[in-house]
């Protein structure tokens, strides 16, 4: 008998151990907020998966976002319809890619005066896509709308006519319009489940009423992260880094623009790293891309192709990283590196430190102590013979007939001790080639 009952309550226990775990905890708040970038994309994900090994009873996504990039949107379309917790879409606006998130989950509300549409992709520049490359991308992105429309029990021709300006809808959509909706008319047209007040009203309305609900809280980490990826900041951080590490090689020595230029392009590829949106083959374009310009700079002076080359993997190291966001991101970076430069050229001139290695405008005596270069003096060194007192990488230091003078190598890398002739002088440029 003894035996019995403990069989049985094995039995008992076996079967209550494989009963799957009922939701317990408070339900979570994600936030969709903002642009839509790959780094978005990657910190919902990450959010879903935690909300779903916790076994919360419901996530709640708020949507305030004027979309962005596609490819991201459709990621986190993917990870809310694959969530075994309920999900809930609350909306506050939900424009472009912000209308396939939102329509992604479970349930959608509207709240007060907010309103839901106007996806047609566009460029980062905000024009429309055009062309055969464009039909494709907009055949796609329709193809997207409809399916989790039909997936969630949605107007699959009011989700369309959000993307496609061809498309009528009697009554609601002419042909050449992108469909927009307000709260009220969304639910009426099948796009949300119903309008709220609130969070906590549409939670309820959901049939979660008493839930508690519990914001989800980026970590330090995350937050750096979503900093450093906004295009704009990114492209502030790329100019620095390219504008410091080519004072540093053009200037050996300095250490604080090579220092700061480093320190700039490592945040520029961390905001990846700490969001988990990092690409990795842009990282290998951006450094081969810095490396073709040291070559050209350092190796094969003169070389047009070799610059060109980097200059070409930079920027499509840039499109791989941020996508649509690519024209911001560049834009940004010219902008930044053009008023850097013109800094450079109105103030450093005045510093004690870099008037002597960057802009040739003093020489040295043969003791060492500095002396401004008369007026109309380089013109007359073309012709004269020197020693480089160090390498030229293009550029460096020789000693033209006992006097020290910042020199430029003519397309050759030239070793310290060597032999110079000054081929000629461009306003305060002093180029040098080998003594024949």
């Amino acid at each position: 008998m003894k035996r019995l009952l403990s069989a049985i309550l094995m039995l008992l226990g076996t079967i209550g151990l494989a009963q799957p775990a009922k939701p317990a905890g408070d339900g979570v708040i994600l936030r969709v907020e903002g642009e839509i970038q790959p780094a978005s994309a990657a910190l919902l994900k990450k959010q879903i998966e935690q909300a779903n090994l916790e076994n919360r009873p419901l996530i709640v996504i708020e949507v305030q976002t004027p979309g962005g990039r596609v490819d991201a949107a459709i990621e986190m379309s993917d990870a809310i319809i694959s969530s075994k917790v309920p999900t809930l879409a609350v909306v506050r606006n939900a424009f472009s890619a912000g209308a396939l998130i939102a329509m992604s989950a479970e349930q959608l509300a509207m709240l007060p005066a907010s309103e839901i549409g106007a996806a047609l992709p566009i460029t980062g520049a905000g024009q429309a896509i055009e062309g055969d490359v464009g039909e494709k991308i907009n055949s796609a992105v329709r193809g997207k709308f409809r399916s989790v429309a039909e997936t969630r029990g949605r107007n699959k021709d009011a989700a369309e006519g959000m993307v496609n300006p061809n498309k009528v809808i009697p009554g609601l959509k002419e042909k050449g319009e992108i469909l927009t909706l307000t709260a009220p008319e969304a639910v009426k047209n099948n796009i949300a489940d119903f309008t709220a007040q609130s969070i906590e009203d549409a939670v309820r309305q959901a049939g979660f009423a008493n839930l508690k609900l519990e914001k989800y809280v980026l970590s330090p980490s995350e937050q750096i992260g979503a900093v450093l990826t906004n295009p704009i900041i990114a492209g502030i951080l790329l100019a620095v880094g390219i504008i410091g590490i080519l004072i540093e090689l053009f200037h050996p020595g300095l250490a604080a623009p090579g220092i700061i230029g480093g320190v700039a392009l490592v945040a520029y590829f961390m905001g990846g790293l700490l969001t988990g949106s990092g690409n990795t083959v842009a990282f290998i374009l951006f450094i081969a891309g810095i490396l073709l310009i040291m070559a050209e700079l350092l190796i094969v002076p003169g070389a047009t192709v070799i610059g060109l080359l980097g200059a070409g993997s930079i920027l499509a190291s840039i499109y791989l990283q941020f996508g649509q966001s690519f024209p911001v991101v560049a834009g940004t970076a010219a902008i930044i590196g053009g008023l850097g430069i013109g800094l450079a050229l109105w103030k450093l001139p005045k510093s004690t430190l870099l008037s002597r290695s960057i802009f040739l405008n003093t020489t040295m005596s043969g003791t060492g102590t500095a002396v401004s270069l008369p007026v109309g003096a380089p013109s007359k060194l073309e012709g004269r013979f020197g020693t480089a007192i160090s390498d030229l990488r293009p550029s460096g230091v020789a000693s033209i007939e006992g006097e020290r003078m910042d020199v430029v190598a003519d397309g050759e890398f030239i070793k310290a001790g060597t032999m110079l002739e000054v081929t000629r002088v461009e306003g305060r440029r002093i180029v040098v080639k080998t003594k024949a």
